[in-house]
């Protein structure tokens, strides 16, 4: 298998399946797409916070479960001992249930903090892996079958064929049917998401074609501060108002 920097620390290291994470890293465990995929690290981020929500949602899940064995054999020690006759055994058993109200507090918090924290990792991980498909699919040299995604990404033929269809409807790719029948897709040559690991936070670049701008004319742009950059625009409106009609 492929190895490849991982994400989450300085080394390199190839991807297994996981169940709920789709790979991970081989060496370190963490949440990554398959090292053969040619993205361009926009996924870093999200997989780095999915990392984080992971991890936090296991100390809740254990903090809570070692909380609930405290507390189910506190409550059972104590309301046996309030059962005996005795005044000293009543004493006993009403400390013994009192000392499980922390645990038992414990306990559901850890439960709600372990939910919230699936939420965020869910969340982190479909933020990730729509970066990757993105940049898989964007940058992808002619018609991309189901099939071919699936197997570059490590996912199901059918989820492949769904993330596709979310894709076209969003625009970024157009779907076609072969003479053979089959359905393959292409990248839309309008508008496409930047796939650089600046745009990770949500930011989006026009492809200069989508503008009917020379791509020479924006050459460079990515190191223009504010000004430049309108005062570029404003000229190559200047220049387009200028054309005979």
């Amino acid at each position: 298998m492929q190895s490849a920097p991982c994400p989450h620390g300085n080394h390199h290291g190839t991807t297994a399946p996981h169940d709920e994470l789709h790979h991970i890293c081989a060496v370190c465990g963490g949440p990554r797409v398959p090292a053969a995929a040619p993205t361009s690290g926009s996924e870093i981020p999200a997989l780095r916070a999915a990392k984080e929500a992971y991890t936090r949602r296991t100390s809740w899940r254990f903090g809570a479960s070692c909380s609930a064995v405290i507390a189910a054999l506190g409550g059972i020690l104590g309301l046996a001992l309030l059962r005996l006759d005795s005044s000293i055994a009543t004493t006993v058993g009403v400390t013994f249930l009192v000392l499980t109200l922390p645990f038992a507090l414990v306990f559901a918090t850890g439960l709600a903090k372990a939910a919230r924290h699936s939420r965020d990792l869910s969340r982190e991980l479909t933020e990730a892996w729509q970066r990757a498909l993105r940049d898989v699919v964007t940058r992808a040299p002619g018609p991309l079958h189901s099939a071919d995604l699936a197997a570059t990404l490590g996912v199901r033929e059918e989820q492949a064929d769904r993330w596709l269809a979310e894709l076209s409807a969003e625009g970024l790719v157009r779907s076609e049917i072969t003479e053979e029948g089959q359905v393959v897709y292409r990248p839309t040559t309008g508008a496409r998401i930047d796939a650089s690991p600046g745009a990770a936070h949500g930011g989006v670049r026009i492809d200069p074609q989508g503008l009917g701008v020379a791509p020479t004319e924006l050459a460079g742009s990515e190191h223009l501060d504010d000004r430049d950059l309108e005062a570029r625009f404003a000229e190559l409106a200047r220049r387009e108002g200028a054309k005979p009609r």
